[in-house]
């Protein structure tokens, strides 16, 4: 006890309370919970980023996430109107989403974020997740899309078949999955993340494997898609060596 005691009168002698590196990123939360019937938990992580450039993307996903807020609130309020709830079953659990998210890149060039929502809707036979990316060019500001990096949109079913192959060669996924899961639509390839020598692709569930084995990802390098991509884009995205 008294070894105690004199290290914590010497660790107040010593800290004045402040910490000498910057702040780097704080993390907001919207946070509702709601007892109705069936009710709902609703928490929504997001970054809030100090300089001004990147206030820009923490608004951007604070106002996603009021709009789902909002889609919970309506239902909920639907639903304490209706004169039927009150026969609801009890053994539903109530409606719940868990919005999280992850930095992939941040630099002077690039901010790139996966954000990922898990979600629960009372009744359902299980939940289920949902992503969406956020990539940017800081200088100039400007949203980093697929049509971006191609350049041209009739590259796409290169891509497609170069990002075929690659998941083919693991040996992990049927071919059918693969043949639909990968057709050149914007729709298969908008997931993707930059960082600092690549992309990485995601693919939601369902998409190129059953629910079970969840979300899947491949990375690919600049280098090696640099053939059917805007040179300027992949030059943009690469980590400058100066």
């Amino acid at each position: 006890m008294i070894y105690k005691e004199n290290l914590a009168k010497e660790f107040g002698i010593h800290d004045n309370g402040t910490f000498q590196a910057g702040v780097i990123e704080l993390r907001r939360r919207m946070k509702e919970e709601n007892h109705g019937t069936p009710g709902f938990s609703f928490q929504f992580d997001f970054p809030d980023f100090p300089s001004v450039v990147e206030r820009i993307v923490s608004r951007n996903i604070e106002a996603w996430g009021c709009e789902l807020l909002a889609s919970f609130q309506e239902a909920q309020e639907s639903d304490d109107s209706d004169a039927s709830a009150a026969d609801y079953p009890l053994s539903h659990l109530k409606n719940l989403l868990d919005g999280h998210y992850q930095v992939i890149r941040r630099d002077d060039r690039i901010i790139s974020i996966r954000y990922t929502i898990d979600y629960y809707y009372s009744g359902a036979a299980h939940g289920g997740r949902s992503t969406r990316v956020l990539n940017y060019l800081l200088k100039p500001f400007n949203p980093i899309t697929l049509e971006y990096v191609l350049g041209d949109i009739t590259r796409l079913p290169s891509l497609a078949d170069h990002i075929r192959q690659k998941l083919a060669d693991t040996g992990r996924y049927k071919t059918d999955w693969l043949i639909t899961g990968t057709e050149p639509t914007l729709e298969n390839f908008s997931l993707f993340n930059i960082e600092q020598h690549g992309l990485t692709f995601t693919f939601p569930e369902y998409r190129i494997a059953c629910y079970a084995e969840g979300e899947q990802r491949i990375w690919v390098s600049f280098y090696e898609i640099a053939p059917f991509c805007d040179p300027k884009a992949i030059a943009s995205m690469e980590v400058s060596t100066s």
